[in-house]
């Protein structure tokens, strides 16, 4: 299925979407 594929694009863009947030999180940790 097409609809396994539109998942996994949609769950790799919000990964991806939250990266800079996760980082800038970990940098005021440090």
């Amino acid at each position: 299925g097409g609809n396994h594929m539109a998942i996994a694009m949609a769950v790799l863009k919000f990964i991806g979407g939250l990266l800079p947030f996760v980082q800038e999180l970990l940098k005021a940790v440090m």
